[in-house]
């Protein structure tokens, strides 16, 4: 279904993945005494208004990390849980930041609606930053989420696993297009040691669910995922060009050679 222009799918009793017009993936879980927000997107669009005609309660706003298309409509919560890792990384991505995002996906066709559709604001006021640490649970009444540190797209990525529903949100960090080109980013070492530690966990969880994307991540990605790594660490050649892409069956991997340590 869509409510205003989102695209809006229940993946779980009262568990919604929303795609903000193909520019980012935000997801809430709803309990019985309040609800989670896991990310909030560009801020392209009036997401508290989507989420007020999936629930009443008390909303929280939980991000798995700092860049632009996950922080961008904090403006709208009146606080934020991240890692304490990441909080700095939100203040480089401001209003240029996700204009420039936003101009790219326009210009490769991806967006969904008119840009005369999207408003860009600025976050006239910051929202109190709550810090978030591996094990630290959030109760939303009936379902609880335990946070999972998952470093790789950036040192201070999170996950967020639903106990209940036994779904694992990974944010950027396990997205079949994984780019580590950041200055935040982590090495290809400390991804393949996130894959391994998601993978351990393999009881707790039936599905994983990345940002930008209105599917679940396949078993057959996460095993392309891992071989990408092992592939990068086998063939360290710093005569290649320092911007690399490493393709294993559609799982990429964008990476600078300082990302091998």
């Amino acid at each position: 279904m869509y409510i205003n222009k989102y695209e809006v799918k229940e993946i779980a009793p009262k568990v919604y993945v929303i795609n903000e017009y193909n520019l980012a993936t935000m997801f809430v879980i709803e309990g019985e005494d309040q609800a989670c927000c896991i990310d909030c997107g560009l801020g392209a669009g009036d997401y508290l208004y989507v989420i007020r005609q999936l629930t009443d309660k008390p909303v929280i706003l939980a991000c798995t990390h700092g860049h632009c298309d996950h922080i961008g409509g904090r403006g709208q919560f009146k606080t934020l849980r991240i890692s304490r890792g990441d909080s700095e990384i939100i203040k480089r991505n401001n209003i240029a930041r996700r204009f420039g995002y936003l101009l790219l996906y326009y210009i490769k066709g991806d967006v969904k609606v008119p840009i005369t559709d999207i408003k860009l604001h600025p976050t006239k006021k910051e929202p109190m930053t709550m810090f978030l640490r591996q094990d630290d649970t959030i109760g939303l009444g009936g379902k609880t989420l335990k946070v999972i540190a998952t470093p790789g797209h950036t040192d201070g990525s999170l996950s967020f696993l639903d106990i209940e529903d036994k779904i694992l949100f990974t944010g950027d960090v396990l997205n079949p297009t994984n780019v580590l080109w950041f200055k935040e980013s982590d090495s290809v070492e400390t991804l393949k040691k996130t894959m391994e530690k998601v993978k351990s966990l393999s009881d707790e969880y039936d599905f994983i669910y990345p940002s930008h994307s209105m599917e679940p991540l396949t078993k057959e990605q996460f095993e392309n995922g891992m071989k990408a790594c092992d592939e990068i660490l086998k063939k360290q050649n710093s005569f290649l060009p320092i911007l690399q892409i490493k393709n294993v069956n559609g799982y990429k991997i964008y990476y600078r050679m300082n990302n091998i340590r």
